[in-house]
């Protein structure tokens, strides 16, 4: 396998390890970002142990879904690629302005977010079913983009913690053809910023993720 490409929200990107500190304002809705994904991030690691030449770590912290389909549909991938998304949050969302595609231009509505659009979201707009509906449509047009790709695998971040919707609240619709694997982010350790998972943990979800992807799964 030629590139490994990873997407998914701050999980992915790595935010908050010791590498990944050198925040710069980056968005209109004053985030902060790191210059590049952190080495320390279950890509990074997934990538050493399967011995790829690149890995191409396209996760972006606080986006929603949609996020991260737009992402893959604006990216080119080759047919011999390793693909391994980390789908995040169902109770996120992605608003596009007309500022052409620079990702950097999204206005992403987060529940956590002090932000005026997020807040009237949440108040007048948010449903817990419609947010599940978005994502599923989301998975599933990403995935058709893929379908001629051998090696394409889909994990679902485990947030039952505090999650709107889980995986086993609401049925899938009939159309569904994404199969999701639900990830734990384990959360042995803490990142250097105290609020995301640590360099161990990042270590266990690259290890969960090698048997999927490696073959190897006995569980």
């Amino acid at each position: 396998m030629s590139r490994l490409f990873a997407f998914g929200c701050s999980h992915t990107y790595g935010e908050g390890q010791i590498d990944c500190l050198n925040y710069t304002k980056c968005d209109n809705q004053g985030e902060y970002r790191s210059d590049s994904p952190s080495q320390y991030a279950w890509p990074a690691v997934l990538g050493r142990e399967l011995n790829v030449e690149e890995v191409i770590n396209l996760g972006r912290p606080g986006c929603s879904n949609r996020s991260i389909a737009n992402r893959i549909l604006d990216t080119t991938i080759k047919k011999d690629d390793t693909v391994v998304i980390l789908w995040t949050e169902f109770n996120r969302t992605t608003i596009y302005p007309s500022l052409g595609t620079n990702f950097l231009a999204e206005n992403s509505i987060h529940p956590t977010r002090e932000d005026n659009m997020s807040k009237r979201y949440y108040k007048f707009i948010h449903d817990p079913y419609n947010s599940f509906r978005e994502s599923v449509e989301y998975m599933n047009l990403a995935n058709y983009k893929l379908k001629k790709h051998r090696n394409v695998f889909n994990f679902k971040a485990d947030f039952s913690s505090y999650e709107t919707s889980s995986l086993a609240e609401y049925k899938f619709p009939t159309w569904n053809k994404v199969d999701l694997i639900k990830q734990s982010l384990h959360y042995i350790d803490l990142a250097a910023d105290t609020a995301h998972p640590g360099i161990e943990s990042h270590k266990l979800i690259a290890r969960d993720m090698l048997k999927i992807v490696s073959g190897t799964n006995n569980d």
